[in-house]
């Protein structure tokens, strides 16, 4: 289903967000009153929901990267492609071992000690195996699909580009490479109570990363295309457009 209303309300605030033309916080509220059932809609307000601050109202902040998925969602909904979930399968990888491996020694100690307040105390480490593991996780997820998102190929890619030959970019403001919508102190500051309490809660953190990471095959759809074009898929990280 393609909900053309939808894709242009999106494609109008955007453009105006990325023209600084609108703020943060008035961005979000068009994008909050959208309720579609145009699956390519509710994807593109999902992915675009990590790339503003919904907490500190600001004019836009995107590097180069960001600004390039901006223009490639640009791309995607004046186009009539629909972005469409064929499959979905699990990973595993080391990082579950690990976390498994990992999570003995706490029920060792839970073993020896019982349950209590210390257990607080000796889940510190435990916090710290965690936080580096999802760390190197992030880094390992970096891709070459991280440069065509939201599409799934190269090949589909191409294949919207050319049916949309109007569509221009709009271009790069290099004033924006230094803007920040905090400064890096502040910044940092404003994640020690989460990542203090990561800390404390290290073994349940190592939990849920023993389980395997999801993997979904999207393809794009082009109506009235042949049944070739429909299906230019490739695999995609869940969660690698925030």
């Amino acid at each position: 289903m393609i909900d053309r209303q939808s894709r242009d309300i999106i494609l109008e605030a955007l453009r105006k967000y990325m023209n600084e033309e609108i703020s943060a916080f008035e961005f979000d509220d068009i994008l909050y009153e959208i309720n579609s059932a145009d699956k390519t809609v509710q994807e593109v307000i999902s992915l675009l929901w990590h790339y503003y601050d919904d907490c500190k109202d600001h004019k836009i902040v995107a590097d180069k990267e960001t600004w390039d998925l901006f223009n490639r969602i640009l791309l995607l909904l004046e186009s009539d492609g629909e972005l469409q979930i064929c499959k979905k399968k699990r990973i595993w990888s080391i990082r579950n071992l690990i976390a498994g491996i990992s999570l003995i020694p706490f029920i060792y100690i839970i073993t020896r000690t019982g349950l209590g307040e210390h257990l607080f105390i000796f889940s510190i480490p435990f916090g710290i195996v965690s936080m580096l593991l999802s760390f190197f996780n992030a880094k390992s997820k970096f891709s070459l699909d991280a440069t065509i998102a939201p599409f799934p190929s190269f090949t589909s890619l191409r294949l919207i580009r050319s049916i949309v030959p109007k569509f221009r970019k709009i271009r790069y403001p290099k004033e924006l490479s230094k803007r920040r919508i905090r400064n890096a102190i502040w910044g940092n500051i404003i994640f020690i109570p989460s990542h203090a309490l990561w800390l404390i809660l290290g073994p349940v953190g190592l939990f849920f990363q023993i389980f395997p990471d999801r993997e979904i095959e999207t393809k794009i759809k082009i109506p009235e295309q042949n049944e070739s074009a429909n299906h230019l898929s490739a695999p995609l990280q869940a969660g690698s457009c925030s």
